[in-house]
C-alpha cells in the first residue's frame, strides 16, 4: 500500500473511533464524528443533535447563537477533521502541512470539548479524538519534514 493510501486511511481511521467517552452518575456516552452514542445504545447523529438544540420558539436562531462555546467545539472540530479527509485524498496535489494543521486543530477543538464536562462534579470525559488527531497531524508533520529537508540538502 502507498504512502498517500496508509495516510488517508489513517484519516479516515481517526474519524470512526470515539473521540471523547464521558463518564457521569447516571450512565456514559461516546462521541464520535459522527454523532452520539449514549449508554443506552442510541445513536443520534450530529445534524440531529444540532437540529435539536435549537427550540423551536427560536425558528431564526442560530446553533451558534444557543449552544455554549465548549459544546460548539465539537463541530467544529468535525468540520476540521472532514477538511482534513478531503485534503488528503487531493494525492498529490496536497499540501501535507494544510491536512497535517487541520488534523491538529481539530485535536485541540476536541480537547477543548473534552475539557469543558470537567467543569461538571462527578463527570470524567476521555478526550481519545483529541490525542489520536493531535498525534496524527505531529508524526505525519515530522515524517514529511523530515523528508523535505533531506531532499533540500542533496
Amino acid at each position: 500500500m502507498s504512502r498517500d493510501r496508509r495516510r488517508v486511511l489513517a484519516v479516515v481511521v481517526v474519524g470512526l473511533v470515539p473521540w471523547v467517552v464521558l463518564f457521569y452518575p447516571g450512565g456514559q456516552e461516546a462521541y464520535f464524528s459522527a454523532g452520539l452514542l449514549s449508554y443506552t445504545g442510541n445513536f443520534v447523529t450530529l445534524p440531529a443533535y444540532l437540529s435539536r438544540a435549537v427550540p423551536d420558539f427560536l425558528p431564526f436562531a442560530s446553533v451558534f447563537s444557543i449552544l455554549p462555546q465548549r459544546l460548539l467545539a465539537w463541530p467544529t472540530s468535525v468540520g476540521l477533521w472532514l477538511l482534513a479527509l478531503a485534503s488528503s485524498l487531493l494525492g498529490s496535489y496536497e499540501d501535507r502541512r494544510v491536512t497535517d494543521g487541520l488534523l491538529v486543530v481539530a485535536g485541540l477543538s476536541q480537547l477543548t470539548f473534552a475539557l469543558g464536562f470537567w467543569t461538571a462534579e462527578g463527570y470524567v470525559a476521555v478526550p481519545i479524538g483529541a490525542v489520536l488527531l493531535v498525534g496524527l497531524g505531529v508524526l505525519d508533520w515530522r515524517s514529511s519534514g523530515q523528508r523535505w529537508l533531506s531532499a533540500s540538502r542533496e
